[in-house]
C-alpha cells in the first residue's frame, strides 16, 4: 500500500534527524558552557516533536485498522 509506504519512509527520517539533532545538541553542550539553558530547552522540544510524531504515526495506523475492518 502507498500511503503505508510513505509513512514509513517518513518515520525513518524522522527518526533519523531527531537522532542527528539530539548528537548535534549534545555536542554543542560539551563546546558552549555560557548556552546550556538554550540547549536543553531545543533538546526538550526535540523530545516533545518525536512523542508527536510517533503519535501521530500511531494514531493513523489505528485509524486505518479500525476503518479498514467496518
Amino acid at each position: 500500500m502507498l500511503i503505508d509506504e510513505l509513512s514509513k519512509i517518513m518515520i525513518g527520517i524522522i527518526r533519523t534527524g531527531v537522532i542527528l539533532r539530539f548528537t548535534v545538541c549534545m555536542i554543542a553542550m560539551q563546546k558552549a558552557d555560557d548556552e546550556m539553558e538554550g540547549i536543553k530547552k531545543r533538546i526538550i522540544n526535540l523530545i516533545v516533536f518525536y512523542i508527536i510524531a510517533e503519535s501521530i504515526f500511531q494514531l493513523k495506523d489505528i485509524l486505518f485498522y479500525y476503518f479498514s475492518n467496518t
